[in-house]
């Protein structure tokens, strides 16, 4: 059984769980100055338009190529978002 981003996204009216958008990107250029997301994750350590384009379409083909599952938390009455990626192994 595949597993996927949630379709259509999932929300309370305070909080969105998404897919990754091109429009994160200036989320993503905030998590590159943070050493210690960069060094745990695929996070560009330096940020440029393409490099965050990259970063965004290998989030999208997580799932499909069985690497694993990206979602993006948007919280729309705040200006911090968060990322969530997590790393799902198939059970035998």
């Amino acid at each position: 059984m595949a597993l996927g981003p949630p379709a259509p996204e999932l929300s309370d009216g305070r909080v969105r769980l998404r897919s990754w958008a091109l429009d994160d990107l200036d989320c993503l250029r905030q998590a590159t100055t943070e050493r210690g997301i960069t060094e745990a994750t695929t996070v560009p350590v330096r940020f440029t338009e393409e490099a965050g384009r990259a970063f965004v379409r290998r989030q999208w083909s997580r799932s499909t190529d069985g690497a694993g599952l990206s979602s993006f938390l948007a919280f729309p009455d705040r200006r911090a978002d968060a990322v969530v990626m997590a790393r799902i192994a198939e059970s035998a």
